[in-house]
């Protein structure tokens, strides 16, 4: 998290002209305030709240990630990431079919590698995900997501990742994650897990878990 408010106020403004140009009004007011246009459309959170959110959605949102993920930072000293996108962060306008990032309070750390970046934009966005949504539709919308993406060596990090831990960070998880049961987190980690060890060997799995191509 920001602690200087000024540096704060010019990383949100800078973060909204980086990723739209143009597009939305963004600027700095008072020593405490940022404003900026309303991005069109709704939250995935309030998708998934009323079980509207579809694999169509969430391509969306992976074709933003994979564009916002290519882009010069020069703040970051190299390709940029957003640093807390879950589900309320992330705004999806069916009208254009297009998806939005929002809300950049948070920073990753400079000295991490754009990868490590990335591929923690990618576990923040799941993990919001896992605790919001049923077994059933889990593994389908991780991977759909995933798919869209479509990045293998930020694919391979997050891979990594797929881990729940224990102890502090344990319940930085639980956090995340909704308070899913632990059993219940670990199920559905372990699913996504091997599935991209799958993925990352075999490229045709993807195929198969799609839910564009497989009814879902």
């Amino acid at each position: 998290m920001w602690v200087d408010p000024k540096k704060w106020q010019r990383w949100e403004v800078d973060c909204y002209h980086l990723l739209y140009g143009h597009d939305f009004c963004a600027y700095a007011e008072g020593s405490r305030t940022v404003c900026v246009d309303t991005v069109p459309g709704e939250s995935l959170l309030k998708h998934v709240t009323r079980s509207t959110l579809t694999p169509r959605i969430l391509r969306a949102a992976a074709r933003e990630f994979h564009r916002a993920h290519q882009l010069w930072c020069e703040e970051l000293k190299g390709p940029w990431s957003h640093g807390d996108p879950h589900l309320d962060n992330v705004i999806y306008d069916q009208s254009s079919d297009r998806a939005r990032l929002i809300d950049f309070e948070v920073i990753h750390h400079k000295s991490l590698p754009a990868v490590v970046r990335q591929a923690d934009d990618l576990l923040v966005f799941l993990q919001d995900l896992i605790g919001r949504v049923s077994f059933e539709q889990w593994l389908p919308f991780a991977l759909c997501f995933l798919n869209a993406y479509g990045r293998p060596e930020v694919m391979a990090e997050l891979r990594n990742r797929l881990v729940v831990p224990s102890g502090v960070p344990g319940l930085w998880w639980k956090l995340r994650t909704e308070y899913l049961e632990r059993r219940e987190l670990i199920r559905r980690v372990d699913a996504l897990r091997n599935a991209l060890d799958e993925k990352l060997n075999h490229s045709t799995i993807w195929q198969r878990f799609d839910p564009a191509t497989s009814g879902v």
